[in-house]
């Protein structure tokens, strides 16, 4: 057997991207509309805010929503009430709740590897709402070992957040595939430890990260995986 384990991303590789193709930007739009509004605040201010603040989000420096909803009205010198901020935490929660949905076939997938044998695992740069989220979904039980940025304070492409997923599976980086869409620079990050990697790009996704140029492997599906396991 050529690998003993895959690692999968998250959002774009097991469940819909958090804003393309079209219909979750849509999604995205609507949810950045809601949030600000429920913090009385312009919506290009929040939005600008809350991208300068991901490393703080995804590595899990500021650990809730509430409290991350709060730092950003902060930085806008915005003052808000408990009950502004809870109903804005809530309308997040719901976002995230709705995007943890297993593409199509992901389920499928994840237990025929184990019934191949193959350890499962997952690295996601996300933030407290996967988290909060993350053991009602059906993944906990599909995944030997789930690595969460928001709980480890680590992001990819930091080589310590795949030798960690290494570690939790008892696996060295060269028995590992690494399958995701190609942000955040993963799947460099990933080969970058010994790791061999495979963009995925389902239909309608668009260019980023290390898509524009990976000269590796693509698929277009997570079901394609088998036939290179095998």
């Amino acid at each position: 057997m050529k690998y003993r384990a895959v690692i999968f991303d998250l959002y774009g590789t097991l469940v819909d991207e958090l804003r393309y193709p079209h219909r979750q930007e849509v999604k995205y739009q609507r949810w950045v509309s809601d949030t600000a509004a429920a913090l009385e605040l312009p919506v290009d201010d929040f939005r600008r805010v809350w991208a300068d603040t991901s490393r703080q989000r995804e590595e899990g420096e500021i650990r809730t929503r509430k409290a991350i909803l709060a730092f950003l009205c902060d930085t806008l010198d915005v003052d808000v009430s408990d009950e502004q901020l809870n109903r804005a935490a809530a309308i997040a929660l719901e976002y995230i709740r709705r995007a943890l949905k297993p593409r199509n076939g992901v389920v499928e997938t994840l237990a025929r590897l184990h019934d191949e044998g193959i350890k499962t695992g997952l690295i996601s740069n996300c933030l407290a709402e996967t988290s909060d989220l993350w053991s009602s979904t059906p993944f906990p039980s599909l995944l030997d070992a789930s690595i969460l940025s928001c709980e480890v304070g680590m992001m990819k492409p930091n080589p310590g957040i795949y030798r960690l997923a290494c570690e939790r599976l008892g696996v060295e980086p060269s028995d590992c595939l690494f399958i995701g869409d190609g942000g955040s620079g993963e799947l460099t990050g990933a080969t970058s430890v010994g790791m061999d990697a495979v963009l995925i790009r389902a239909p309608g996704d668009t260019e980023n990260g290390d898509r524009e140029d990976w000269q590796g492997i693509r698929i277009s599906s997570v079901e394609e995986i088998l036939s290179l396991v095998e």
